[in-house]
């Protein structure tokens, strides 16, 4: 199954402005054709997508988790086929430049995988779709069996802000260093 290569792009910092939300990305890639002067083999992709409040946790990347299950639909079908006169065919990029939810601390994408059922040209292997569909619209029997799913999270590294404990701790540290450093140098060490 093809995995997906994340970039979390952050936003521009303007100066007096909360920081803005960071593009979240995932790219997917069709598999490479086995003879490279024909088409690779097709395949359908959906990308689902939720937004989280909190840092994503493994366990909601498991299937039968509400996390998974009750994502919305960000993709509803996608071909992917690599062509050999263009390395850059074949690719979903998700995400498309959106920036997520200004609480999101975390995206999960879950990427579904189907075979393409339809017909291919004999001379080159290219997906040949029927009149009023194309490579987001299958046509009826256009779509085969399910191959697998990918999920993937991304944590967002939002700033937070230390609790009043954390500043005591860093202040009884560093009160600690310079004791100890002071001794040192009286010391003569």
């Amino acid at each position: 199954l093809p995995a997906p290569a994340w970039q979390v792009i952050p936003a521009p910092l303007v100066v007096g402005q909360p920081p803005a939300p960071p593009v979240v990305q995932a790219l997917i890639e069709a598999p490479a054709p086995r003879n490279e002067a024909q088409f690779g083999d097709a395949i359908w992709v959906k990308v689902f997508t939720t937004e989280l409040e909190h840092p994503a946790a493994l366990e909601d990347l498991i299937g039968g988790n509400p996390v998974v299950d009750n994502a919305r639909t960000e993709i509803e079908w996608q071909l992917l086929q690599k062509d050999p006169g263009n390395p850059n065919s074949g690719q979903l990029e998700s995400g498309y430049g959106v920036p997520v939810g200004p609480n999101a601390a975390s995206i999960v994408r879950r990427y579904e995988f189907y075979k393409f059922a339809g017909t291919y040209k004999e001379e080159d292997h290219e997906v040949q779709f029927a009149d009023g569909f194309g490579d987001s619209n299958p046509g009826p029997g256009d779509v085969g069996t399910y191959i697998g799913a990918q999920n993937g999270a991304a944590n967002l590294n939002i700033a937070a802000v230390p609790e009043p404990e954390t500043y005591a701790m860093l202040l009884a540290g560093l009160g600690l260093v310079f004791t100890l450093a002071g001794r040192s140098r009286r010391r003569g060490r």
